[in-house]
C-alpha cells in the first residue's frame, strides 16, 4: 500500500498516476487482483454516460 502506480484508461491514452490504498484480498480466476487508489495530481477524466 501507498505504492504509486501508472494506469492508461482503455477509452483514453492518457496515463494517470495513482496510489495504492487498498489491495484485494482474493485472487480471481483470470489472476487478477482488486485494487482500490487515489489519483494524484489535477487530471480531467470523462466517465461514460456523464
Amino acid at each position: 500500500m501507498g505504492q504509486k502506480v501508472k494506469l492508461t484508461l482503455v477509452n483514453n491514452s492518457q496515463t494517470i498516476e495513482v496510489s495504492v490504498f487498498f489491495i484485494g484480498r482474493e485472487i480471481s480466476k483470470d489472476r487478477t487482483i482488486k485494487l482500490l487508489c487515489h489519483i494524484e495530481g489535477p487530471y480531467q477524466i470523462q466517465t461514460p454516460g456523464y
